[in-house]
C-alpha cells in the first residue's frame, strides 16, 4: 500500500458489527434529547443497503425511539434485512435503488416529524470521528 505505518480500528465487535454504530450513538442520543425537550421529532428514518439500517434500528430500539428504514428491494442480504426487523424498525422494501430510497425518505422526513439519519448529518460524522480518538489513545498508551 506504500505506507510505513497504518493504524486501524476494528469495529466488527460493536453492537451491529459496523463502524456506523459510532455515528448512530451520537445521532440517536441527540434525537432522544430533543424528544425530552418536547421537540417534534418522533422517530428517525434512513435509506440503507444494510449497515446504516442495522445501526439505526439497534440504537433507536435501545432508546425507545421508533425507526423507519427504506431498503431497495432485492439488493441487500438476508442478514442485513434481519437486523432492522429484529430491532422493531418499520421496514419498507421499495422497488428502486438506494438513490430512490434516499429520495423517498427525504420526502417523508420533510413532511413528518421524523429525523433524517443520512450519512451527511453532522451528528453521525461526529460519532464516527471517535474511531480516530480511540486509535490515538491506544497508540499513545491509553486503553
Amino acid at each position: 500500500m506504500g505506507m510505513n505505518d497504518l493504524w486501524v480500528k476494528h469495529c466488527g465487535i460493536s453492537h451491529t458489527g459496523s463502524f456506523k454504530d459510532l455515528g448512530m450513538t451520537v445521532l440517536v442520543s441527540q434525537v432522544n434529547r430533543l424528544k425530552k425537550l418536547n421537540k417534534p421529532e418522533v422517530g428517525v428514518g434512513c435509506a440503507s443497503t444494510g449497515d446504516t439500517s442495522a445501526a439505526l434500528s439497534a440504537y433507536c430500539a435501545a432508546a425507545g425511539i421508533p425507526s423507519i428504514v427504506f431498503l431497495p428491494a432485492n439488493k441487500i442480504s438476508t442478514v442485513q434485512l434481519v437486523q432492522p426487523i429484529a430491532n422493531g424498525a418499520f421496514v419498507l422494501s421499495i422497488n428502486t435503488d438506494f438513490d430512490g430510497c434516499m429520495q423517498l425518505i427525504r420526502e417523508v422526513t420533510s413532511e413528518l416529524p421524523i429525523y433524517l439519519a443520512n450519512s451527511l448529518i453532522s451528528l453521525r460524522i461526529e460519532g464516527q470521528k471517535t474511531a480516530a480518538i480511540d486509535i490515538a489513545a491506544v497508540r499513545l498508551g491509553g486503553s
